[in-house]
This record gives C-alpha cells, sequence and structure tokens, in this order.
C-alpha cells in the first residue's frame, strides 16, 4: 500500500488550510499523516526550545481524536484503551 505523505508547509494559512482540509475529509490515512508530520515539526521544534502554534497543536488532537474514535468503535474498545492498546501492539 502506498503511504500518503503530507509535508510541512511553511505559510501557516496554507498549512492550515490544508490541516481543515484533511480532518474535514476525515480519511484515516491522511489524518494518520498530518498527524506524523505535525508531531515531527514538534519534536523539531522542541529541539529548538520552541514549540507549535495553537492551530497545530488543536489540529493535532483534532486527528488524534478522530483516530482513537475511529480504533475504538473498530476494536470495540473505550477509546482510553487505545494509547496501551497500541503501545501493546508495537511493543513500545
Amino acid at each position: 500500500s502506498e503511504e500518503t505523505d503530507v509535508s510541512w508547509i511553511e505559510n501557516r494559512q496554507f498549512r492550515s488550510e490544508k490541516a481543515k482540509e484533511i480532518i474535514k475529509n476525515g480519511i484515516t490515512p491522511e489524518l494518520v499523516a498530518l498527524m506524523r508530520c505535525i508531531y515531527e515539526k514538534r519534536i523539531s521544534l522542541a529541539e529548538n526550545g520552541k514549540s507549535l502554534s495553537a492551530t497545530d497543536e488543536s489540529n493535532f488532537n483534532v486527528c488524534k481524536k478522530l483516530i482513537d474514535e475511529e480504533l475504538s468503535f473498530s476494536l470495540n474498545i473505550s477509546e482510553s484503551e487505545i494509547p496501551d492498546f497500541i503501545r501493546n501492539y508495537i511493543k513500545v
């Protein structure tokens, strides 16, 4: 399967519009790719003593919530169990 690629967009307005589009579409691979992109930027910024904008942080949290809801429904477990399920699945 081809991996969905979402690259960081430097222009804040364009980045926000793209994130809104991905969230609105609700296509899981795109949501995961957006989350990964924002997460990687968060790590990069943290290394330089900086943090994400409130909008980027909010978009990350919305993606996480949507993915948690989908996994919860699909796996028939509560959303609160999702982090442990994922950690066990990837053996972290």
